[in-house]
């Protein structure tokens, strides 16, 4: 009878293989612990990997496996010493047959606080008339950020506070109820926070003057009105 026997036949390198990486935005809360996950990678092959960035820096290239499972994630890179831009990943799979074609995804890196913004009060002055509604504007605030204002007057009173998050960045912040405070310099004070941190605070100022005229007096200049001066009082 006939004897038979079989064995695999595989002249291809890896191909058909995808990366993703694991954090986008890549901050400064994760950016010592970085991973990436492939799809489709061909079990036994080993990997090269390198990271780079528009901000400048590179890690890599890193050589590892060999590969346990079509989706095996690779964790724990260190990208703090890239600059803030926009991070490539570029992977290769190599076999005994050769290397695959590089597999490739990009994430944005910022570790940035909020910085570079300003607000104005809207009010060229606080008055009897628009203390219960007063509003100011950011310019170049980061959508996304949360802010926080704080108002408060040389003139005493219990300080005006509130806020949330940045949707534009000429947001208007309105109805502000400032009836609490006292006539006098009223300074606005505004901070924005993203997941890196707080940025400096950004101020303006303002007066508030709620008061009618009071304290004057008045004279009639001639001690008695007569013929002589009746037309000229």
């Amino acid at each position: 009878p006939a004897a038979e026997d079989t064995s695999t036949k595989d002249t291809a390198a890896p191909s058909g293989y995808t990366v993703t990486i694991n954090q986008d935005p890549i901050t400064a809360v994760n950016e010592t612990n970085v991973g990436f996950t492939f799809t489709q990678a061909e079990v036994g092959a080993t990997y090269e990997y390198t990271f780079t960035s528009t901000g400048g820096g590179s890690v890599g290239p890193v050589s590892g496996g060999p590969i346990a499972t079509p989706t095996d994630q690779i964790t724990g890179v260190d990208l703090s010493g890239l600059g803030d831009g926009t991070i490539t990943l570029s992977v290769t799979l190599t076999n005994t047959n050769g290397t695959g074609p590089a597999a490739e995804d990009t994430s944005t890196k910022d570790t940035a606080a909020p910085s570079g913004y300003t607000v104005g009060i809207d009010q060229a002055e606080i008055n009897g008339t628009n203390e219960t509604n007063v509003s100011f504007t950011f310019a170049n605030a980061e959508a996304g950020a949360d802010y926080e204002y704080t108002f408060s007057s040389t003139g005493g009173g219990t300080d005006v506070t509130g806020g949330g998050t940045i949707v534009t960045a000429t947001d208007q912040i309105a109805g502000i109820d400032l009836s609490g405070l006292g006539d006098g310099t009223i300074t606005l004070s505004v901070t924005l926070t993203n997941t890196n941190g707080t940025g400096p605070a950004a101020t303006d100022n303002v007066t508030k003057d709620t008061a009618a005229p009071s304290g004057y007096t008045v004279g009639i200049d001639q001690a008695e009105i007569n013929g002589t001066n009746e037309t000229n009082v």
